[in-house]
C-alpha cells in the first residue's frame, strides 16, 4: 500500500487543529460565562446591601420571591414570577413572537 495523499494529511491534521482550537474556545467561553453569573450575582447582593438591607432582610425577601408572597410590577400590572423566562446572556437573538395584532415582534 502506498503513502497517504499529502493533500488529504494535511486536511486531517487542520481538521484535528480546528477541533482542539474549539474545544478550547467553548471551555473558554463557560469559563466566561460562569464568572459573568457570578459578578452579577455579586452586583445584586451589592445592591441590595447598599440599600441597607441585611441578610436575614434579604433571605426573606428571596423566600418571598420564590413562594409567591412577593409580588412584582410590570407597567402597574402584577407579573406573574412564576412563568418568568430566564434572562438571556447578552447577545443572544431572542426569537419573535406573535402580538395581538398578529404582527411579529422581538421578546425584550
Amino acid at each position: 500500500m502506498g503513502t497517504k495523499n499529502k493533500k488529504i494529511e494535511k486536511y486531517q491534521n487542520e481538521i484535528r487543529k480546528t477541533r482542539k482550537k474549539i474545544a478550547d474556545l467553548q471551555q473558554h467561553l463557560k469559563s466566561l460565562l460562569a464568572m459573568l453569573k457570578k459578578e452579577e450575582d455579586l452586583e445584586m447582593v451589592r445592591s441590595f446591601r447598599s440599600r441597607g438591607i441585611d441578610g436575614d432582610s434579604l433571605y426573606d425577601l428571596l423566600n418571598g420571591i420564590q413562594d409567591g408572597s412577593i409580588q412584582f410590577y410590570k407597567n402597574g400590572k402584577p407579573v406573574d414570577t412564576g412563568s418568568m423566562e430566564p434572562i438571556k446572556p447578552e447577545g443572544q437573538e431572542e426569537p419573535e413572537k406573535e402580538n395581538d395584532h398578529g404582527k411579529a415582534e422581538k421578546n425584550n
